[in-house]
């Protein structure tokens, strides 16, 4: 990949990262989705940037974007498109598909899990296969990427199988720390701005240079260990999951700006290898332990620390304040700890850094809300 796209790409990421408050995690799972040409869904309340986050990347890279809200009495004819008349004249059953699904390049479907069977089967094949059955001749459809958006978890086993199409999942909640909330304010709720624009051959580039992307022997290694403990926590991906997931591993590498995988892109499985809510936590600590220890204290220390964090902003009192920054201090000393050892063993300390610098927000803004210092 040249340089002038690797360079681009990362000034999109930082674009959007200062664009959607409080979504780096987000950016970075749907911008690695995307360049792996995969599907991600959003879990979580509306009004939490779904729909923007995905609009922007389909504006950067030139595509042809197409959104829909699905409810229980969505027509086909809202995503294939109308059936033509002039085909019905001539016994076709045929649909106009222009500026629908068949020929999107990114699509958004919020609440996708409404998907009613009168549109599930068209929609898992071409979510799957990219093709589309259109009075039986089938088009090969440009889809890079489906983003969908849901308030809830899916129910039952017909929707278990657009369910398993997805293969990054992620959580979105409303903005928790006050400091970003007000930024949020302060700018009306406007998002900020998105100058990057690829041109469809650097597009190419980004995918080409995810196929190109080199697993060194030990990040294999570091796969099989992470599918070894799971199963030991009663959690089994399927085999075609994890094939799945060395894609996603591929494009976090290209994200960062390298050509070799290593073994903070194994990160991206946390959002890959889950299937019911409650296997996150176990997801987490299995990749976290295997990949590289330091990534599983970084979570260790963040839980802890939102927990403080959360606990002095509901009481909002000195003595809560006092208490909170006491504790917030040790965990910003035992971080500094672990970046030290880190480095001297050759380890990435890339999130733990990141960690340790969102406990020090976390505490600047508990000491100026509940102390006024």
């Amino acid at each position: 990949m040249k340089k002038g796209t690797a360079k681009k790409l990362e000034t999109f990421r930082q674009e959007l990262k200062a664009t959607f408050v409080e979504r780096d995690e987000v950016v970075d799972a749907i911008l690695t989705t995307f360049l792996a040409k995969h599907h991600a869904v959003l879990l979580g309340p509306p009004g939490t940037a779904k729909s923007l986050t995905a609009r922007a990347i389909c504006e950067a890279v030139g595509g042809a974007y197409f959104e829909r809200l699905l409810t229980r009495f969505s027509t086909p004819e809202e995503l294939f498109g109308p059936v033509s008349l002039k085909g019905l004249k001539a016994d076709q059953y045929r649909r106009i598909v222009d500026g629908k699904l068949p020929t999107a390049n990114i699509a958004f479907l919020d609440e996708i899990f409404k998907a009613n069977s009168a549109i599930l089967n068209s929609l898992l094949t071409l979510i799957n296969e990219r093709k589309y059955h259109n009075d039986g001749q089938l088009l090969d459809c440009p889809l890079y990427s489906v983003i969908g958006a849901s308030n809830e978890m899916p129910e039952g086993e017909e929707l278990g199988a657009l369910w398993d199409r997805f293969t990054v999942r992620l959580f979105v909640s409303y903005i928790q720390s006050d400091g970003e909330f007000a930024r949020l304010i302060s700018t009306g709720g406007a998002p900020g701005q998105v100058t990057v624009r690829f041109t469809p051959e650097e597009v190419k580039e980004l995918f080409d240079a995810v196929d190109a992307v080199k697993l060194p022997a030990s990040t294999v290694d570091s796969i099989v260990e992470i599918r070894r403990g799971l199963k030991d926590e009663g959690i089994e991906p399927s085999d075609r999951r994890f094939v799945q997931a060395l894609a996603l591993v591929r494009a976090s590498a290209v994200l960062d700006g390298r050509d070799t995988a290593n073994e903070d892109d194994l990160e991206i499985l946390r959002h890959c290898l889950w299937n019911q809510p409650e296997e996150r936590s176990k997801v987490a600590k299995v990749i976290g332990m295997t990949a590289n220890p330091l990534n599983a204290i970084a979570l260790e220390i963040l839980d802890a620390a939102t927990e403080v964090y959360e606990k002095a902003r509901r009481e909002k009192t000195s003595e809560a304040g006092v208490e909170a920054n006491q504790k917030l201090k040790g965990l910003q000393e035992r971080a500094a700890k672990e970046l030290k050892d880190g480095k001297a063993g050759g380890r990435s300390t890339k999130k733990l850094e990141e960690v340790a610098d969102r406990v020090k927000a976390m505490n600047a803004e508990i000491v100026k809300a509940c102390l006024g210092i």
